[in-house]
């Protein structure tokens, strides 16, 4: 019974305790300046768009096309495939 009293003591006092440690962080966090986090993400971001549009430009001339506009397939005749392993 006597355990049960001191863990009731125990979360009766870590209650005020937690949140007292919540509010600094939270203060600790509001009070960064966010602006240089903010244009270092404009940057990375900004970087990343530039890739993917130089890698959709290389897609599209590397690609060629059929005339019906589907990609051409490279066919590799059945002398020249190696067989399965374990079959031959």
């Amino acid at each position: 019974m006597d355990a049960l009293i001191v863990l009731a003591v125990l979360a009766l006092l870590a209650g005020p305790i937690l949140a007292i440690v919540a509010l600094v962080a939270v203060r600790r966090v509001s009070a960064t300046p966010s602006l240089p986090l903010l244009r270092e993400l404009t940057t990375r971001i900004y970087q990343l768009e530039r890739q993917v549009a130089r890698l959709t430009a290389a897609e599209s001339k590397a690609e060629p096309l059929s005339p019906e506009g589907k990609p051409l397939r490279l066919e590799i005749p059945s002398s020249a495939a190696s067989p399965a392993p374990g079959k031959t």
